[in-house]
């Protein structure tokens, strides 16, 4: 996960701000809001700090959520238990609502108890969703609609009652960009991770774009990810295993249209993904989904592809599936999923396919790469023990 980390530490500390505010549990909201006279509230922060660049530095404790109130703000926790168990004022269902405000960064808090959702971000922009501890909640864990460009990054999502880990949900317009990459989502009542465009909530009902990377995703009631009305997503280097422990689900990976919408999944990359479900297909498309490209996944499942649309590129040569794990990884039943030497997928994948590219690092962030051609799935064999790229 070197290259994923590199990432990460590029975020890792706020850009110049041109304040920076603190809260602390011993604090008052009539003070100054400095290191030494901290405020006490999360919402007074997000009230009083109003110029972009500024940055809210929160101390250890457990506090009332917040809705944001100004853009370009930094909500940063400052220790790694820095807890917002109370729904905000503003609805008292989300502990956390970015709502109306472009430039947000919420990163490093522990989320929990939210009557619906433990972040919530709706009709924004550009806002980066980082390295949260989220969970349980009521209905969603990190829940967004009509956000272009959302970032959801390195947060680990649990416990949604209701629904989903991650929903990146609604658009009002192409070109919607969200990016989700580096989480982990599991014990959800429905899905790890869903997109959805939406026609029925308005806008034009299709979430374009996007990227799913490098998540791990398993143990949710239903799918690991549902991919609905989300033209031209691309989803690699996943870890998506043992989902389906409620009565339902559809697939590891499923391409899908909301129903009565006509706005299928279409022209989505599905590649080196590693996907094991005992009970459901590993990759399921349908209702119209077509023009898909999947190339050099590992399946282990009793129904690794059910393609019920045709009209999708599904290489048959690089996608390799299997009814056991047996000799395929280090340690399965540790979830230790690295590839042995003897494995099929070593050097099974391409680095092309119907001139769509593979990705150059896996999973872990090494060089995908090692011997004449790159490894099915999404850890390559010895990668733990390659040359790095550095952070």
């Amino acid at each position: 996960m070197r290259l994923l980390i590199g990432y990460l530490l590029l975020l890792a500390t706020p850009a110049a701000a041109q304040t920076t505010y603190h809260v602390a549990p011993s604090g008052s909201d009539a003070n100054p809001g400095t290191a030494g006279s901290p405020w006490a509230t999360l919402q007074h922060a997000a009230d009083e700090a109003n110029t972009p660049g500024d940055t809210v530095n929160v101390i250890n404790g457990h506090y009332t959520g917040f809705n944001s109130q100004h853009d370009g703000i930094v909500f940063w926790a400052d220790g790694d238990n820095v807890v917002v168990n109370i729904a905000g004022s503003y609805s008292g269902l989300d502990n956390i609502n970015i709502e109306n405000n472009d430039d947000i960064v919420v990163a490093g808090f522990v989320v929990r108890d939210a009557p619906r959702a433990g972040i919530r971000v709706v009709n924004a922009e550009r806002v980066t969703v980082r390295g949260n501890t989220v969970g349980p909640n009521g209905k969603w864990g990190i829940f967004s609609g009509f956000a272009r460009d959302i970032r959801v990054i390195a947060n680990t999502t649990f416990g949604s009652a209701d629904e989903h880990g991650i929903y990146i949900s609604n658009s009002d317009g192409p070109a919607d960009n969200a990016t989700v990459a580096g989480n982990v989502s599991y014990g959800n009542t429905v899905n790890g991770i869903q997109f959805n465009g939406d026609c029925y909530a308005g806008g034009d009902g299709t979430l374009d774009g996007g990227l799913i990377e490098g998540n791990t995703v398993y143990d949710n009631g239903a799918k690991g990810l549902s991919i609905i009305s989300a033209p031209g997503v691309r989803i690699q280097n996943n870890l998506i295993y043992e989902n389906r422990r409620g009565p339902a689900g559809a697939a590891g990976i499923h391409l899908v249209d909301e129903p009565g919408c006509g706005k299928p999944t279409t022209d989505a990359i599905v590649v080196n993904n590693t996907i094991i479900e005992p009970r459901m297909a590993g990759i399921r498309i349908n209702d119209g989904a077509t023009r898909n490209g999947v190339f050099n996944n590992l399946i282990v499942s009793g129904n690794p592809i059910a393609d019920e649309e045709g009209g999708n590129a599904i290489d048959g040569a690089s996608n390799i599936t299997a009814s056991t794990t047996a000799g395929l990884f280090v340690d399965a039943a540790g979830f230790d999923f690295h590839l042995i030497d003897s494995s099929i997928a070593v050097d099974a994948g391409v680095l092309t396919y119907q001139s769509i590219s593979a990705p150059q690092v896996d999973f872990a962030g090494w060089p995908r790469v090692a011997g004449g051609a790159p490894d099915a799935g999404a850890l390559g064999f010895g990668s733990e023990n390659s040359v790095g790229i550095e952070d």
